[in-house]
């Protein structure tokens, strides 16, 4: 059983959580709109803002820690300048939520979702592009390594843009709704969980897809370890995860993680290591070590886990609730 090494408390649900690409600091979102920034050691809080009228729901740090994106229900996306005060950068989402965000990888860019909108802004706040033809609202999305291509999902599939060009580079039909979407670090494979309790991955560059069923529910969570070896997905109490080294997972068994007694919440894998942390409404903090799926550490908190995030840097997991709690936990790994 492992004890936090700190523990702050809000009295807001927490939403996001977002570690600095250095390590040094974390970012909490609550569900009242607070943008809330800590410092990794001891907790200590640097900052403090009402980032939106409204939760937040979507955030993400640029590349060089330099800028922080928050996306809410308000409709607008904040470009918060790390390095000095005053107002943040306003970019508008229209009169949807502002439940995606993601920085070009290699570029100063931030691709932003809201509805059926995608849109890429600079530094300056201003729109450089727009992409259209979503049939519904965009329910995930993510830069591919190159800097010039995103993936998008929404009803009817998913669809591969390239920046400059008005039409798409390649669309993956699919005659239903998409929940999320997760590109795989390699930008080889793409999955996406159905309406229909399943999940579909695609390879990007022929464009095959499998198919994953036998889930609980609706597919709550997916994650891609660093390696793009294990792709890791939620329904119910279960974590499922597929094993995509060699010929990948077709007519192999998945590996099924069970020990949570409520909901899942979140999942998220150790950067450099295939080991997975999972939390639930049960108030569980559960890691795994694949392919064994051996439990290497294991808390309890005193309510549902809401999200979960590991620093990039170090061994560390930081844990949101939601009665507003943040705890952060060193799990002392090489």
């Amino acid at each position: 059983m492992i004890v936090p090494t700190w523990q702050i408390r809000s009295t807001e649900y927490v939403r996001k959580l977002c570690w600095s690409p250095d390590g040094q600091r974390l970012a909490v979102g609550l569900a009242d709109g607070t943008l809330r920034l800590v410092e990794t050691t001891t907790g200590s809080e640097l900052k403090v803002v009402q980032a939106h009228k409204g939760g937040i729901l979507s955030m993400t740090w640029s590349p060089d820690g330099h800028y922080l994106a928050t996306g809410g229900e308000d409709g607008i996306a904040c470009l918060w300048h790390m390095r000095r005060d005053g107002p943040a950068e306003i970019l508008e989402g229209g009169s949807y939520w502002v439940e995606h965000l993601a920085w070009c990888p290699r570029s100063r860019r931030l691709a932003t979702a809201a509805g059926r909108n995608l849109r890429i802004w600079n530094l300056s706040g201003e729109l450089q592009h727009q992409f259209s033809n979503h049939a519904s609202t965009i329910t995930g999305m993510g830069w591919f390594r190159d800097a010039r291509r995103l993936m998008a999902a929404s009803f009817g599939g998913l669809i591969l843009w390239r920046t400059g060009l008005e039409r798409p580079e390649a669309t993956y039909p699919w005659k239903g709704s998409f929940l999320n979407m997760a590109l795989s670090p390699d930008n080889r494979q793409c999955a996406s969980g159905t309406q229909e309790s399943s999940m579909l991955v695609w390879n990007v560059k022929s464009g095959e897809k499998v198919g994953m069923t036998g889930y609980q529910g609706k597919i709550s969570g997916l994650a891609w370890d660093s390696r793009s070896r294990y792709l890791a997905s939620s329904a119910g109490t279960e974590a499922i995860v597929w094993d995509f080294a060699g010929v990948g997972p077709t007519g192999t068994e998945p590996h099924r993680l069970n020990r949570h007694v409520d909901r899942i919440n979140d999942l998220s894998f150790m950067p450099r290591q295939p080991i997975l942390a999972t939390g639930g409404e049960d108030g569980l903090i559960i890691c795994w070590s694949l392919p064994a799926g051996k439990i290497t550490h294991l808390s309890i908190l005193d309510e549902p886990v809401s999200v979960l995030q590991w620093n990039p840097v170090t061994p560390v997991l930081a844990a949101g609730t939601a009665d507003g709690s943040i705890s952060c936990f060193s799990l002392g790994m090489a």
